[in-house]
């Protein structure tokens, strides 16, 4: 998606209103790792809504 938005790490690094350096750390990991505010400000840029969902097992395949 930043390719085709034409953004690259400067570009997600303002819109997560961090440095350069922190956002190339960002990067390598995963969303639900970043502050909040950094990765709410980078998803909304490139239009994205992050959602974040646990589904339940159904109990007859759960095995403990």
């Amino acid at each position: 998606r930043m390719r085709v938005l034409h953004y690259d790490l400067s570009d997600l690094a303002a819109f997560g209103g961090v440095h350069y350096d922190t956002m190339r750390d960002h990067i390598r990991r995963s969303p639900w790792t970043w502050p909040k505010e950094e990765r709410e400000g980078v998803c909304e840029a490139l239009g994205l809504k992050p959602i974040q969902t646990v589904e339940g097992a159904p109990t007859e395949d759960y095995r403990a």
